[in-house]
C-alpha cells in the first residue's frame, strides 16, 4: 500500500474504533436494545445519508455521530480549527446532513418528532473549543456515560411501542451498505489456501511454508492460514468463527493441530465451546485490517530461514 492508502486505513480503523467504544457505552449505561438503531444507510429523494446511531428517547429523536479524531479542535464563525489549522471539510456536515434527510422523511409521513444532534468524541485526549452558538451538542467520551444514564431515566412505558414504529418507518427507506444482507452460499465456494500473488489453488507443503505450485511464491503456514481465515470471515460475516467449519474452509494444507494453534495465538475465543464446535470472535474484516496491528510480525515471517531465501529468489526472479 502507499502512503495515502495507509492513513486512509488508519483513519477507518480508529472510526471503527470509536464506534465500537460508543456501542459498549449505550449498551452499558443506557441498555435499552430496543429503543437504539445502529448503522442506518438511508436514502430520501435521491439523497444519502450515513447514520452511526439513533436513540429514541422521551419527545425526542437523539442522532449520534461519532469522531475519534486527535488533535485540539476549535469552532469560530462557522469555521474548525485543528491544532489552529483550518480544516476544509465541515466536521458538522454529515450529521447535518442526516438530520435533515431524517426530518424531510418524518414530515413526509406527518411525525412530529425532533431530532437532537449529538456529536460524539471518543477519544479522551481530544480537546475543543466552540465559540458559538450551536444547534449539535458535543459531547466527550468522558461525558457520555452520564448523559445516556439521563437518557434512560427520562423513558416511559410507551417508548418502546413508538420506537418499532420509527424502525418501521426507516426500514422503508433503508439501503445496504458496503455489505449483502446475507452471506456467500457455500455450494459456490472452492474451499482450500489460494495463493496471495497468483491467486490460484495448489501448494506444496514444506515443514514451516506453503510453496504456490503454479507461481512458485512462498507463505508461512501461519499467515496464509490467518490470512484465508480473514477470507472466511469476511464471506460469513454474520457468524463467529467455528473451529470445525474452518477446518472444511481451509482445506487439506492445513491440519487439525495447527489450526489449533493457529486460532489460539491470533484469535479471540468465546468461551462456553468445546471441540470442533470452538468459537472465536469474527470481525469480518480482511487481513490487512484486522491484523494491522501485527504487520511487522507477519511480515517478519516471510523472512525467515529457508522461507525468506525461497521469496529472495522468487522476487529476484
Amino acid at each position: 500500500m502507499d502512503r495515502e492508502q495507509i492513513d486512509n486505513l488508519r483513519r477507518q480503523k480508529r472510526g471503527y474504533q470509536g464506534e465500537r467504544l460508543l456501542d459498549k457505552l449505550v449498551t452499558d449505561y443506557f441498555a435499552v436494545p430496543e429503543l437504539v438503531i445502529d448503522d442506518l444507510n438511508i436514502v430520501f429523494d435521491g439523497q444519502l445519508a450515513q447514520i452511526d446511531k439513533l436513540i429514541v428517547t422521551k419527545g425526542k429523536l437523539c442522532l449520534l455521530d461519532v469522531k475519534n479524531y486527535r488533535g485540539k479542535y476549535r469552532y469560530e464563525n462557522n469555521m474548525w480549527y485543528c491544532n489552529e489549522r483550518v480544516l476544509s471539510n465541515n466536521i458538522f456536515r454529515q450529521i447535518d446532513r442526516a438530520h435533515d434527510i431524517l426530518a424531510r422523511i418524518f414530515q413526509q409521513n406527518r411525525i412530529q418528532l425532533p431530532i437532537e444532534r449529538v456529536l460524539c468524541f471518543m477519544d479522551p485526549q481530544v480537546s475543543f473549543e466552540v465559540h458559538q452558538l450551536l444547534v449539535t451538542k458535543i459531547k466527550q467520551v468522558a461525558y457520555l456515560p452520564q448523559w445516556l444514564l439521563d437518557l434512560k431515566h427520562s423513558l416511559h412505558e410507551n417508548q418502546l411501542k413508538f420506537a418499532q414504529q420509527i424502525k418501521q418507518l426507516l426500514a422503508q427507506y433503508t439501503v445496504s451498505a458496503y455489505r449483502p444482507q446475507q452471506d456467500c452460499p457455500t455450494r459456490q465456494l472452492r474451499t482450500g489456501i489460494c495463493c496471495s500473488r497468483c491467486l490460484k489453488f495448489g501448494w506444496e507443503e514444506q515443514k514451516h511454508y506453503l510453496k504456490c505450485t503454479h507461481c512458485g511464491f512462498c507463505e508461512s503456514k501461519e499467515h496464509a492460514t490467518v490470512r484465508t481465515i480473514c477470507q472466511y470471515g469476511v464471506l460469513f460475516f454474520k457468524h463467529d468463527l467455528l473451529r470445525g467449519e474452518l477446518r472444511w474452509f481451509l482445506g487439506k494444507e492445513i491440519n487439525e493441530n495447527s489450526l489449533k494453534s493457529t486460532l489460539y495465538k491470533n484469535f479471540q475465543k468465546i468461551d462456553g465451546f468445546k471441540g470442533k464446535k470452538s468459537c472465536y470472535l469474527n470481525k469480518g474484516e480482511e487481513f490487512e485490517y484486522w491484523f494491522y496491528d501485527q504487520k511487522d510480525y507477519f511480515e517478519r515471517l516471510q523472512t525467515r530461514g529457508k522461507l525468506g531465501q525461497e521469496n529472495k529468489q522468487f522476487f529476484e526472479g
